[in-house]
């Protein structure tokens, strides 16, 4: 029978060695798990009815809109429903790539309260030598929904239908005067109370695509 030497030293614990590898990994894990849990979107995966985007100011809609007369100021797109989700795409000629945030009817508002777009519009003002000295600030463009249309009421006088080919969006309108403007801010609110959503602020160089969709998956 093998006995046990008693006299034998026990080992030393070995020194503790991160595993970087184990460590990278886990820390990917982690992230990709994250991910994973986040809110999935909801809107439908297909261009939207209607976009608006910044620049000289361009509205496409799959039906063209209609002036409200006598209030020149407004513009409707008849039978469109409530606007049910709403993506904003922000882009910049200085920073990093694109961000997407998508908003949805039943997680940011409820079918009672609805929703409303504010964008504060800026002006160029021009400057005594070449080129443009500053910006100036301009009215307010609001988009919600009222009576099962979307309505837009913007102080800038918009083009006739220019047309557009494109399978979803076959209408276009945009700033008639073609002026040199941005979109100081954009804010998203609850229409019934006013409560902001969220609010987008004003960046040099940052420039956005706002889609309205009438449905979700």
């Amino acid at each position: 029978m093998n006995s046990t030497d008693s006299t034998k030293k026990p080992e030393e614990p070995k020194a503790f060695k991160p595993n970087i590898l184990i460590m990278g990994v886990g820390a990917a894990a982690t992230f990709a798990t994250a991910y994973l849990l986040r809110k999935k979107s909801m809107l439908p995966p297909k261009p939207p009815p209607i976009i608006i985007k910044s620049g000289s100011f361009v509205i496409e809609t799959d039906q063209d809109l209609k002036p409200a007369a006598p209030h020149q100021s407004r513009y409707i797109r008849e039978t469109f429903g409530k606007i049910r989700g709403i993506r904003v795409t922000t882009y910049s000629e200085i920073e990093k790539p694109s961000d997407v945030d998508d908003f949805e009817e039943n997680i940011d508002w409820s079918p009672s309260e609805g929703v409303q777009v504010n964008i504060n519009l800026q002006y160029y003002q021009a400057g005594q030598n070449s080129g443009y000295e500053s910006w100036i600030q301009g009215p307010q463009i609001k988009i919600f929904d009222i009576d099962n249309n979307f309505e837009l009421i913007t102080p800038i006088k918009l083009s006739s239908n220019k047309g557009k080919k494109h399978k979803e969006r076959r209408a276009k309108r945009e700033d008639e005067e073609n002026q040199i403007l941005r979109f100081g801010s954009v804010e998203i609110v609850k229409k019934s109370s006013g409560k902001r959503i969220k609010n987008y602020s004003e960046k040099d160089g940052r420039e956005y695509i706002i889609a309205f969709y009438n449905g979700l998956r």
